[in-house]
C-alpha cells in the first residue's frame, strides 16, 4: 500500500503541475485550484501513517531498502500514464537502483524476516 500511494501522490503532483502551468502567470495560485494537487495533499496523512505502521513492525534498515522500489515504479507509472519517454540511460539508472536494494536489503540472516516484512509493505 505504501508504494501504491507513493506512486499515486507523485502523479497527482505531476499532473496538477502540468496543468497550472498551462498558460497561468501566476503558478502557485494556479496550483492552489487543481484538484488533484490537494487529493495529492490529503493522501499524505495517510502515506504517513502506512509508513508508521510498517515502520512499528519491521527494522528501518529492511523497510527503507524496500520503500526505495517507488522509484522505478514511479518511472513505469510516468511511462504509461503521462507518455513520458525515459531513455535508456534512466532504465539503467533505475535497475542499478533495484540491484542495491537487493543487496542492502537481502543481508545474510534476513532473508526470512524480508519475506515476512515484505507482506506488510505489499499486501
Amino acid at each position: 500500500m505504501l508504494l501504491t500511494l507513493d506512486v499515486v501522490i507523485m502523479l497527482f503532483q505531476k499532473i496538477a503541475t502540468n496543468h497550472a502551468q498551462e498558460g497561468n502567470p501566476s503558478f502557485y495560485m494556479s496550483l492552489l485550484a487543481q484538484p488533484l494537487a490537494w487529493i495529492a495533499l490529503g493522501l499524505a496523512p495517510l502515506q504517513l501513517l502506512v509508513w508508521i505502521k510498517i515502520l512499528a513492525r519491521t527494522e528501518l534498515s529492511i523497510a527503507y531498502p524496500i520503500s526505495s522500489f517507488s522509484y522505478p515504479l514511479t518511472m513505469l507509472a510516468a511511462q504509461f500514464t503521462l507518455g513520458e519517454h525515459l531513455d535508456f540511460k534512466v532504465w539503467a539508472g533505475a535497475l542499478l537502483i533495484t540491484l542495491g536494494v537487493a543487496i542492502v536489503g537481502g543481508g545474510a540472516g534476513k532473508s526470512d524476516k524480508i519475506t515476512k516484512d515484505c507482506s506488510t509493505i505489499f499486501p
